[in-house]
């Protein structure tokens, strides 16, 4: 749970407990309690991180390099428009076939009316879906906070579709199957689509024809066809693969790795490379119009250095990229070689002098230790 799911379910929280207790005493008293919870880690985490004026330091840096430049407050309208697509397209993988039933809400709303248990479940959704939209959509598991509600609001249409033309299946009993059957099969296409689907090849050279239908391909491996079994395990060999190679090849000791943030043919391995390689010194440059890297080694928060100058330990002597593929509007730097690997994953290591350049920034070794 993320300190932000906090502050997006609590419409939810606030509607359930004002409608199911329907006392006021018992509500100020549930809220002391959830401020309590809230306490008990935050505190720690105030005391943790220095205090609280660096904890806000911390959190607004955080907010000014992650969540600003998605954001329709510091981020592009296209950023904006990107962020939609992304959310449908995770709403409609976690859906399955009930995304379908969005036709039927016309009909159902004119036949049954928007009651309070509709407002209910739009105060569920409207709060997170509209945040996910506007200001930040990270990873497709975030619809999980507004999904539920969905599921229930288009079972509902759905079943009601179904009834409408037969008073017989109008009944108690029968719209309980009509759930059941519509829930059922929601779970075995979503089961189905994630044991059987297969990662679509990616194809980076050859791209005849209109750039929007090569977008949406790239958009539908990345938020679609990514969630599945098969692509977990493909990732997860891929992962190996990095890790067997960078230990058995490069020293730690001389060797820096380099991870890329804004390449369109890497995944940006960052966390990875902290988690599996933590021996390794790390740093992650940002490609684009506006420079900057991280170094997770050197901070005690990820926080993003605005630059293109970085300087190296003394005894790095090589630089190994920790990505998928070069971006071929970056030149490699001269004397790089490229490790041989019986998968996709393959290591590209350049000898670092005393200064190299790469994609306008500048590696430079420090005088001393």
């Amino acid at each position: 749970m993320r300190q932000s799911v906090l502050v997006l379910i609590f419409p939810l929280w606030l509607g359930a407990a004002v409608l199911g207790m329907r006392s006021w005493r018992r509500v100020v008293a549930a809220g002391g309690v959830l401020s309590a919870a809230v306490l008990a880690w935050l505190l720690p985490t105030i005391w943790l991180s220095g205090g609280l004026a660096a904890y806000v330091a911390a959190s607004t840096q955080l907010y000014g390099s992650v969540v600003l430049p998605t954001s329709v407050l510091g981020g592009s309208l296209d950023v904006t428009f990107s962020q939609a697509r992304y959310l449908a397209e995770s709403v409609i993988v976690g859906l399955g076939p009930l995304a379908l039933a969005f036709v039927a809400l016309p009909a159902y709303v004119h036949r049954v009316g928007w009651g309070r248990q509709e407002w209910f479940l739009l105060a569920w959704i409207l709060p997170p879906a509209a945040f996910y939209t506007l200001v930040h959509f990270g990873q497709a598991g975030y619809v999980l906070t507004f999904l539920p509600a969905l599921v229930i609001l288009l079972a509902r249409a759905l079943v009601e579709a179904v009834a409408a033309g037969s008073e017989r299946l109008r009944r108690p009993n029968w719209r309980w199957a009509l759930t059941a059957a519509a829930l059922v099969a929601l779970v075995l296409v979503n089961s189905g689509f994630f044991a059987l689907a297969r990662p679509l090849p990616r194809e980076f050279d050859h791209r005849a024809g209109d750039p929007w239908i090569w977008r949406a391909r790239d958009e539908i491996h990345d938020w679609i066809m990514s969630r599945t079994a098969a692509a977990l395990r493909e990732h997860e060999a891929v992962i190996r693969t990095y890790v067997e190679t960078i230990r058995a090849a490069y020293d730690p000791d001389d060797t820096a790795l380099l991870t890329e943030l804004g390449n369109p043919r890497s995944y940006p391995w960052l966390r990875h490379a902290m988690f599996y390689l933590p021996e390794y010194p790390i740093y992650q440059v940002q490609l684009g119009d506006a420079p900057g890297y991280y170094a997770p080694q050197s901070a005690v928060t990820m926080i993003l250095t605005p630059g293109s100058y970085i300087e190296l330990p003394r005894r790095v002597k090589q630089l190994v990229w920790f990505v998928d593929h070069w971006d071929p509007a970056v030149p490699r730097p001269r004397g790089c070689s490229r490790s041989s690997s019986r998968t996709a994953a393959s290591c590209t290591c350049c000898p670092l002098g005393r200064v190299a350049e790469h994609a306008g920034y500048t590696f430079v070794r420090a005088a001393r230790n």
